[in-house]
């Protein structure tokens, strides 16, 4: 049984997860308060994206369009299911009213402040491929093996003629033991673009996966790294634990991905100050299931596309 309970939990909200394992999260919410924590913050979390996504819309509207204002209707709310409930000993839908509220509240000023994109990917390049390794200047794709490709097993760029088509878990002369993880790296130069108010790098991609064998399940993943130093401080051959040590600010967000060949949008938010001179991009598919002992996973199902970095900073 796998114990990953940042996957676990998800795949629980994402409705993936079979008897088995609901069964087996359910007997360890009733007695640990640890992993009933992580299930609330989750919750809260998925809860706070959803008013977020009303409350933005609605906010643009009322600011800009009075006169077409309509409250908007929750069209979902979480489904807990009453076993997960009763485990976790909670009034689970106030207490995730109240932190989703909390949480959204701040994109209330998101309309009156300013929003500048500085970074978009759509991955138009003809026969693009991502050179190996973690990067170390701005122009180009690092990573594991992927490459440009155009519609592709029935699936069609979620914009544009071509999207990036994630191949492996490792890249050539790597010679990596074990590696379940297809990642992919970009830098991104803020070097003058950060002002003195409070500012949030929002990182975003699109991930989509046509269908799988049964037996197995992705993931996609999006991470943020604010770097404090000059392109030039970089190592020659910089690592993920290089960057994760030496930045000032990250973030990462996780979902399953679900092979309906629909694109599924995923995001995170990192501060940022005048002080930040580079963002490194961090994005990466991983094999959840079947767990490899040895080996490298290889991927043909999986797929990223608009990837973007805009800057909010309210007024």
């Amino acid at each position: 049984m796998k114990t990953d309970w940042d996957d676990l939990i998800q795949g629980y909200q994402a409705g993936i997860l079979d008897e088995k394992e609901t069964k087996f999260l359910q007997e360890r919410l009733k007695t640990d308060s640890q992993i009933r924590m992580l299930f609330l913050d989750y919750a809260n979390l998925d809860a706070a994206m959803e008013v977020e996504a009303c409350t933005r819309e609605a906010t643009r509207t009322l600011l800009l369009a009075p006169s077409e204002f309509n409250p908007p209707a929750r069209t979902r709310w979480y489904n807990w299911g009453p076993a997960i409930a009763a485990a976790i000993g909670v009034t689970a839908g106030l207490l995730g009213a109240s932190v989703a509220w909390a949480s959204a509240l701040p994109w209330l000023a998101e309309a009156r402040g300013s929003i500048t994109t500085v970074f978009t990917e759509n991955f138009e390049s003809k026969r693009e491929q991502t050179s190996p390794g973690l990067p170390t200047e701005t122009t180009r794709w690092y990573g594991d093996e992927a490459s440009t490709v155009s519609e592709h097993d029935g699936l069609k760029p979620r914009s544009g003629s071509r999207m990036l088509q994630f191949l492996s878990a490792t890249y050539s002369g790597e010679q990596a033991q074990r590696s379940q993880w297809g990642d992919v790296y970009r830098i991104v130069d803020l070097r003058g673009l950060v002002g003195p108010k409070r500012t949030s790098a929002r990182i975003s991609a699109s991930f989509a996966q046509s269908p799988v064998p049964d037996n197995t399940r992705f993931s996609g993943s999006v991470e943020g790294f604010a770097l404090d130093v000059d392109i030039e401080a970089l190592p020659t051959h910089p690592s993920l634990n290089w960057v994760r040590q030496h930045n000032s600010a990250s973030g990462s967000r996780m979902m399953p991905l679900i092979a309906n060949r629909s694109w599924q949008d995923l995001g995170v938010e990192i501060p940022v100050t005048p002080k930040t001179q580079f963002l490194v991009l961090h994005l990466a598919i991983t094999q959840r299931e079947p767990n490899l002992e040895t080996g490298t996973a290889t991927f043909s199902h999986q797929f990223m596309d608009d990837v973007s970095v805009d800057l909010l900073t309210p007024r």
